[in-house]
């Protein structure tokens, strides 16, 4: 089996690939990249900090721009824009939580600027000896109301052995009967099976 080979890859004498086959790993190679990276680290930081004092100058001239009682308006205005930029794809959110977060602030600021409450909680306090009573009277709610079931059912099965109307079953009766006769068949040779 044949491979060609590219000339920035590694072949089976020199797992190296070309390219790189001229830059060994010495001590002095090691020096200039750590070198090389902590310069990287020390612009990345720079960077940063300008990023922060620029952030920091346009707070300041916010700050003085604006009045505190303009606070809530402004903050709803911020949110009805960042949502607009949100709806429109100009701000990519990584997730909803970045964008939940963002303007549950807002509206938080701008109803607390507006006087309104942010949250509302709801404190209860239960007491021990009141549950126990309200759950003896539902149980004893319940057993009467199961004794007077009872007391129903055997009433009504006592007034049924004592009437004299038949209790017919409604499985027996036939379709288009007209009425079913609670009296036995006068031919009792019917009713007995016989010996084939």
């Amino acid at each position: 089996m044949t491979d060609t080979l590219d000339t920035d890859t590694a072949d089976e004498r020199n797992p190296v690939p070309a390219n790189l086959r001229d830059h060994t790993f010495t001590t002095e190679t090691a020096r200039l990249a750590g070198k090389k990276s902590a310069e990287a680290r020390r612009a990345k930081r720079a960077i940063a900090e300008r990023e922060a004092k620029t952030l920091a100058q346009q707070l300041d001239s916010v700050r003085t721009a604006f009045g505190r009682g303009e606070l809530g308006p402004a903050a709803s205005a911020v949110a009805g824009y960042v949502m607009s930029l949100v709806v429109t794809d100009n701000v990519k959110i990584r997730h909803g939580e970045d964008a939940a977060a963002l303007l549950r602030v807002l509206v938080d600021i701008a109803r607390l600027e507006a006087g309104q409450a942010t949250s509302h909680t709801m404190h209860a306090t239960i007491d021990g000896g009141d549950a126990v009573a309200r759950v003896r009277k539902l149980q004893a709610q319940a057993r009467e109301t199961l004794a007077t079931s009872a007391e129903l059912v055997e009433s009504a099965t006592a007034q049924a052995a004592d009437d004299e109307t038949p209790v017919v079953d409604a499985d027996v009766v036939e379709e288009g009967a007209d009425a079913v006769s609670p009296e036995p068949a006068d031919d009792d040779e019917a009713n007995t099976p016989t010996d084939a």
